[in-house]
């Protein structure tokens, strides 16, 4: 009896049967050992795995797959795709900025957006942001807290997903079988937020991005259940080995689908002011106290004060060479050591909220320290900043050279970009000036909210307001004509052509002379 699991992407099909993710199963299935041998050898060989850790075997992937091997999926096609175009530009990175490469693109919000986007797009991100506040799977809007469904992101690339296949079949109708214009396929990085809860609802969370089609996600070091966007106040860390673990199950999962889904990990410790346990030691140099004076303090700081008022240059350079890679332990035996036994004060159970959490030292060093942590997990590494400077970005790109990350930039329109402290010259130069950075994968996680509603303001305010219907035609239908826009002729961009296409082989006639969408009658004729 078939077997069927996932019943939104799945038709039965005689002869074989289904694993759990989608996927038809081999007519000669290979052994428990020849699997393992090949997943290990793929780990090996592949330039894909070259700079990723896995805290598991190969010999525990497969045990988890059940007795089906899994297929190829769309979801590893895509990953692919990016995985091979990102390192592209990597390599083409610091030859000035006319000459390296990056995929800028933006979040698409929906069908319109994402098919017009491929003209044109490396690459689309779907941002939870924008789900949050325009379409969940409940219909509930707000603010993005990630207390929203969990499939309502992969539901929305599923959505977009679909969108873009069935383009790529009218496209291809409409070519005789030969390839069009357009890559309907641009791989999709979507936002998996904080994973929406511990491991097993991150692999969870994972599995329905690769079901949707998927290229990516990107995971971030906030706390699950205090979760902000990344331009609010209030965010809470959590550990690093937390968002390691984070990084693991995402890995696993993927590697259980035999998917080669990209993750992105993305640190928010640049404004992150709290953390919500001191569990790990590598997190220990970032915790603050409060000092004999009442105000909050890391113990490096306090240290760095006593030596400073000493002049003691030896201990200060020792003090900062040493002081970031030690744990509490180690810091207050050196820092008592290189004091003299001077009496430090940092309170850290002091500075604690109501919540309980540590106060955090926010800031790019904590930053790349976190990234730096995360990027032998990961494929991409991302910091959030609370404003766009090359030279921030620049000094955390420096500091990840080497580490086996493609690094991503969010182009946010959180930032005010006429505030920044740039020239008009130097803004249109910006993507260019990171890309030479090796910055290669950039968005704006909102445009497509921004440009939806600047263009539903615009023509309400002229058309209903005004009632003046020169209004609509001068800013929608003759800006279409004159740019070619594809949707002047909105029959068409839906698929009519496809569909009478449809009909005319089912009837064994032309359908488009008496029953179909373009026979007679049809207003699009008026375009021609």
């Amino acid at each position: 009896m078939l077997r069927k699991t996932c019943t939104r992407r799945l038709a039965p099909i005689a002869g074989n049967g289904y694993n759990d993710f989608g996927q038809i199963a081999q007519a000669t299935p290979k052994s428990f050992s020849e699997r393992v041998a090949a997943l290990q050898a793929d780990w090996d060989t592949n330039p894909r795995w070259a700079n990723v850790t896995r805290p598991y075997t190969a010999e525990q992937v497969v045990k988890l797959q059940g007795s089906t091997e899994p297929l190829p999926t769309y979801s590893k096609r895509q990953s692919e795709k990016i995985f091979n175009r990102l390192s592209e530009y990597t390599k083409a990175a610091g030859n000035g900025p006319a000459n390296s490469e990056a995929c800028v693109t933006f979040g698409a919000l929906d069908p319109v957006q994402i098919v017009q986007m491929a003209k044109y797009a490396r690459g689309i991100y779907v941002s939870g942001w924008q789900c949050a506040a325009t379409s969940t799977t409940t219909n509930e809007t707000g603010p993005d807290l990630a207390d929203y469904p969990y499939n309502t992101v992969p539901d929305k690339v599923d959505e977009l997903v679909r969108a873009l296949q069935f383009h790529d079949k009218k496209q291809w109708a409409a070519n005789n079988g030969a390839d069009g214009p357009v890559d309907y396929s641009p791989p999709i990085i979507a936002d998996a937020d904080t994973g929406h809860g511990g491991l097993t609802a991150v692999g969870k969370l994972t599995k329905l991005f690769i079901q949707a089609g998927a290229a990516g996600g990107h995971y971030e070091d906030q706390s699950s259940a205090n979760k902000k966007c990344g331009h609010m106040g209030g965010k809470v860390l959590v550990p690093m080995q937390v968002h390691i673990d984070r990084l693991c199950a995402a890995r696993l999962q993927s590697d259980i689908m035999g998917a080669s889904f990209m993750l992105v990990a993305r640190t928010d410790a640049e404004a992150g002011s709290l953390i919500d346990s001191d569990i790990d030691p590598r997190d220990h140099p970032f915790i603050r106290g409060i000092d004999k004076d009442g105000k909050e303090i890391t113990y490096g700081e306090a240290v760095r004060r006593v030596l400073s008022d000493n002049k003691d240059e030896a201990a200060l350079k020792e003090w900062a060479a040493k002081y970031p890679t030690l744990s509490n332990d180690q810091s207050l035996e050196l820092g008592k050591q290189l004091t003299k036994g001077a009496n430090i004060v940092c309170d850290k159970q002091a500075a604690r909220t109501r919540d309980g959490f540590f106060s955090y030292q926010a800031g790019v060093e904590a930053a790349i320290a976190r990234s730096q942590a995360f990027a032998p997990y990961g494929d991409i590494a991302w910091m959030e900043t609370g404003t766009p400077t090359v030279k921030l970005a620049g000094k955390w790109a420096n500091a990840m050279k080497g580490r086996g990350s493609f690094l991503a930039y969010n182009l946010s329109p959180s930032f005010n970009w006429d505030a920044a402290g740039m020239s008009d010259a130097e803004i249109s130069n910006f993507c260019k000036e990171l890309a030479n950075l090796g910055i290669v994968f950039q968005f704006i996680t909102l445009a497509g909210f921004h440009g939806s509603g600047l263009i539903a303001d615009t023509v309400a305010s002229g058309l209903m307001r005004q009632k003046d219907m020169l209004h609509y035609v001068k800013t929608i239908q003759r800006v279409e004509r004159e740019n070619k826009v594809e949707l002047l002729t909105h029959q068409k961009w839906a698929g009519a052509s496809y569909v009478d296409q449809l009909q005319s082989t089912i009837r064994g006639i032309d359908s488009s002379k008496d029953i179909g969408i373009n026979s007679a009658g049809s207003t699009e004729t008026q375009f021609k």
